[in-house]
């Protein structure tokens, strides 16, 4: 067994939400299922916390969201290799549709292209949320008027 260590640093940006922490597990312990991953939450990251879990030794996926509504396109991964050695990682929350975590110094191909389909995801949804909107003010209010 190994230690995993996650530190968020500080920011602005979802100062007030903690993110939520994640990690790939088997089916039949899983708790959520996130980007078609079975997971099992690890704990919650406060703006400037750090968390501290054990994890096995095999490959396995972590992944940061901040709620389950949105836990498909605002969230993040990092692919942890196999090994014995403790693993720490550190992030931050970035400005953008839902203002997702993001894993510093992050090279996985896999957790790149995560990045730009979810990415693709956020903005439609925050387009379409910003068109609903706009269509509820527009006709509703001048019929309460």
């Amino acid at each position: 067994m190994r230690f995993l260590t996650i530190k968020r640093r500080k920011s602005f940006v979802a100062s007030l939400g903690a993110g939520h922490a994640y990690i790939q597990c088997d089916e039949a312990n899983s708790e959520l299922e996130i980007c078609g991953y079975h997971c099992k939450k690890l704990g919650d990251l406060k703006n400037g916390g750090t968390l501290t879990c054990e994890i096995g030794e095999e490959k396995t996926r972590v992944f940061v969201i901040y709620d389950k509504a949105s836990k498909d396109w605002c969230n993040d991964m990092y692919v942890i290799e196999a090994g014995s050695e403790d693993v720490h990682l550190s992030g931050v929350a970035k400005w953008g549709a839902g203002n997702p975590f993001r894993f510093d110094n992050n090279p996985s191909e896999e957790a790149k292209a995560l990045r730009k389909k979810n990415g693709r995801k956020g903005s439609v949804v925050m387009i379409l949320a910003f068109v609903v909107g706009f269509l509820l003010g527009f006709f509703l209010i001048p019929a309460l008027l």
